[in-house]
């Protein structure tokens, strides 16, 4: 899974280039990547940010493993890092609600930051996968909020 998340965020550079060397099809990179990466979170990340592989999404030993506590703040980390990219998406390319997606999503992983942080013990590949791209996602969203946000003045 680490690999089509990579490929994901390799189509997402390759589209923010485009867009720096004014080329065309940067906008359609860029929106292309957002929403495959927006699908990514929002479906795997019940398995992905628990260090499981698809085949042993659906194995019953599996089911056992992880915890509820685990289950649930991984599906939530997954809604805001999801959240994060429509708000990205939208900002982008100014649509309406962009920056009030992206501060949904922003306060959303806030709380998972912290969350994880209280109740997830340090070996926990969900306190690893999980709190580097939650803390990636914040830093790139707040200044995508702060770069996009219309203030009046």
């Amino acid at each position: 899974m680490k690999a089509l998340e990579r490929v994901f965020i390799i189509i997402l550079g390759v589209g923010l280039m485009l867009k720096v060397l004014k080329l065309p099809f940067a906008t359609y990179s860029i929106m292309l990547g957002l929403a495959l990466l927006a699908c990514f979170y929002f479906l795997t990340s019940m398995a992905f940010l628990n260090g499981l592989k698809f085949s042993e999404v659906s194995d019953a030993r599996t089911r056992g493993v992880i915890s509820s506590k685990h289950l649930s703040l991984a599906i939530l980390s997954g809604l805001g890092l999801a959240e994060i990219c429509v708000g990205l998406l939208f900002s982008s390319i100014h649509l309406p609600g962009g920056d009030f997606s992206l501060l949904i999503g922003l306060v959303i992983s806030t709380v998972m930051i912290v969350l994880i942080l209280l109740f997830i013990d340090s070996p926990s590949p969900m306190r690893r996968l999980g709190l580097y791209r939650l803390l990636v996602g914040i830093v790139v969203g707040a200044a995508a909020y702060i770069y996009y946000f219309p203030f009046v003045g």
